[in-house]
C-alpha cells in the first residue's frame, strides 16, 4: 500500500512541477484536519480556468480503545501513518481561475502501523495458538505465552466533496468543503499470525467503517 501511495504522490507532484506557464499552484493546510489528527498539506494545480488536480499528503494518528468480555481485556492502541488523497476539482461560475464553488471527486489511501504490542495468548503443547481455549471450563489448565507484535492497517476509499474557495489579490486563499465516500475493506496484518488469530477470535475492532466523511476549512497561498 505504501509503495502505491508513494508512486501516486511522485506522479502528481511531477504534474504540479512541470505544468504549462499558465498554471498556478495553491498550497494549503486544512485547519479542521488538526482536530482529527491529520497533519499535512494539499497542493492544487490549475489545469484550466475551471479544472484542477489536487494532492493531499498527511501524517495521521488514530486511537482505538478495545475491550473483550471473552478474554477480559481492555486495550488502547495508537496507530500512526500516512494518508494520501488525490482528486480533481471542477469549478463553476468562475470569475478568476479555479475560484468559487467546486465539486471534487477523490480517492484516498491510508496506511498506519501500531508498534510495541504485548499480549498473553493461549497456546497448545506445541506453542501454537489454541483456538479451543475458551471451551476449557477450568481456566487454570489453559497454558499462556507472552508475545510481542506489531499491526499494519491499510485501506482505500473514494467519494465526492463540495465546497467554495476565495482567493485574495495578494495570493492568500481560504476554502471550505465537505463530502462523503465509501471505504474498501480494511487490510489488517499482524506480525505474529498466532496473535492475529487470537484477536480475530475475541474482538471485532478490525471491521471497517463502510462510510467516511470529509470536512475542511483550509488556508493557504497561491503561487
Amino acid at each position: 500500500m505504501m509503495k502505491k501511495m508513494t508512486k501516486i504522490a511522485v506522479v502528481l507532484m511531477a504534474v504540479f512541477t512541470f505544468g504549462n506557464a499558465y498554471s498556478q499552484i495553491d498550497v494549503k493546510a486544512n485547519l479542521l484536519g488538526f482536530a482529527f489528527n491529520d497533519y499535512g498539506l494539499y497542493g492544487e494545480y490549475s489545469i484550466s480556468e475551471n479544472m484542477s488536480a489536487q494532492l493531499g499528503v498527511m501524517y495521521n494518528r488514530t486511537t482505538f480503545n478495545l475491550t473483550s468480555t471473552a478474554a477480559n481485556i481492555t486495550e488502547k492502541r495508537v496507530y500512526s501513518g500516512m494518508k494520501v488523497i488525490p482528486s480533481f476539482r471542477f469549478y463553476f461560475g468562475v470569475d478568476d481561475p479555479t475560484e468559487g464553488f467546486f465539486v471534487e471527486p477523490y480517492v484516498r489511501f491510508k496506511s498506519q502501523k501500531f508498534n510495541g504490542g504485548h499480549v498473553k495468548i493461549p497456546v497448545d503443547n506445541n506453542g501454537n495458538y489454541d483456538s479451543h481455549w475458551a471451551d476449557d471450563n477450568n481456566s487454570s489448565t489453559v497454558k499462556y505465552e507472552e508475545r510481542t507484535y506489531s499491526v499494519n492497517r491499510s485501506k482505500a476509499g473514494f467519494g465526492i466533496a463540495f465546497g467554495r474557495k476565495w482567493v485574495h489579490d495578494s495570493g492568500f486563499l481560504f476554502e471550505t468543503f465537505g463530502g462523503f465516500g465509501k471505504n474498501t475493506p480494511t487490510k489488517v496484518v499482524y506480525s505474529d499470525k498466532d496473535v492475529q488469530d487470537y484477536y480475530n477470535g475475541i474482538i471485532s475492532f478490525d471491521n471497517p467503517i463502510k462510510i467516511h466523511f470529509r470536512i475542511g476549512a483550509s488556508i493557504g497561498w497561491r503561487f
